[in-house]
Formats: structure tokens, C-alpha cells, sequence
């Protein structure tokens, strides 16, 4: 298995095949492909040349938010989502921020020594304006309605009201 890593924004067909794969998994709230592809950053993987995934980073105040990340479902187990955590550690500076409602993430994060810090009511003012530009963001790009229609429906699949905050302070 040859895993490449790249810092190219993921390609439409990609992203169409991210949104249909992960249609039915419980921690990765809609995000339509229109607010894909607006993101400050991106590490995309492939394996064997074949796009496995992507971690979105929105920069901003010295902090860099990671996520989403979505990783297509015949990837998962393989190291894909680790391998681009720690890319995005290698090369972003100043401090990071993680939040997942997915164990596995929380399982990744701990394994490659990110501190779990904060919860939403503590959270960095910085964090807050990232998270009030990306809503903002998915205003914009006219995802909203399917945003909102999405987590309803994801709501009742699981409960992804558990998020778990971890971070790289420098």
C-alpha cells in the first residue's frame, strides 16, 4: 500500500464520492461540495493513486483548526486519517485544534500526543471566530438547507453531540 499525501485542493469527482460514501456515517456532519471546496488548506491522501480521503485546515489568529476529515469507508482501519493528522502537525505552525465526536479520532489525537483541552464552553475566542467564519462559510455556498436537513437526519442515526477537543500549543 503506497499512501501519497498531497496539499492540492481534493478534485470535484473526489469530493462527490466523499459526500455518497459518508452519506450514512454518524460522526461526519453534512458538508456539501461547495463548502468542500473552500477551505483555507487540505491534505489529501491517496492510496495506490486512488483518492482516499482529505483533512480540511481553516487558519486563522495563530490557530489552525483541523477538520473535517473524511476518510471514504473502504480506507478506513488503513492508517489514512493518522497519516494525515500527523502531516498537518508536521507542517502547520502555531498551535492546532481538533475537535471530533468520533472515538477514533479521539483514539488518533491521544496516540500522536495532542492534549485533550477545552470544551465548547472554553474554548479560544480565536477557535470561536473559526468556527462562526465556517458557519458563515456554508451560509454563503448554499449548503445550508442540506446542512440542516443532514444533521437531523445523522441526529437520529447516532448521538454526535460528544465532541472531544485536543490541541498542539506552541
Amino acid at each position: 500500500m503506497k499512501l501519497e499525501i498531497t496539499s492540492l485542493k481534493p478534485k470535484v469527482k473526489d469530493i462527490n464520492q466523499l459526500i455518497k460514501d459518508t452519506k450514512n456515517f454518524p460522526f461526519l456532519t453534512f458538508i456539501g461540495p461547495r463548502t468542500w471546496r473552500s477551505f483555507g488548506g487540505y491534505y489529501v491522501a491517496y492510496v495506490d493513486n486512488v483518492f482516499a480521503g482529505v483533512l480540511a485546515v481553516n487558519r486563522f489568529g495563530g490557530w489552525a483548526k483541523l477538520g473535517p476529515l473524511a476518510i471514504l469507508s473502504k480506507f478506513h482501519g488503513k492508517g489514512v486519517a493518522t497519516a494525515l493528522i500527523q502531516k498537518a502537525l508536521l507542517n502547520e505552525q502555531g498551535n492546532i485544534y481538533l475537535a471530533s465526536a468520533n472515538p477514533k479520532v479521539w483514539k488518533i489525537a491521544q496516540k500522536i500526543g495532542m492534549t485533550e483541552k477545552y470544551n465548547w464552553l472554553s474554548l479560544p475566542f480565536v477557535i470561536r471566530l473559526i468556527y462562526m467564519k465556517l458557519s458563515i462559510r456554508v451560509l454563503l455556498r448554499g449548503d445550508l438547507i442540506l446542512f440542516i436537513k443532514e444533521m437531523r437526519r445523522k441526529q437520529r442515526l447516532a448521538n454526535v453531540h460528544a465532541h472531544r477537543h485536543f490541541v498542539r500549543e506552541t
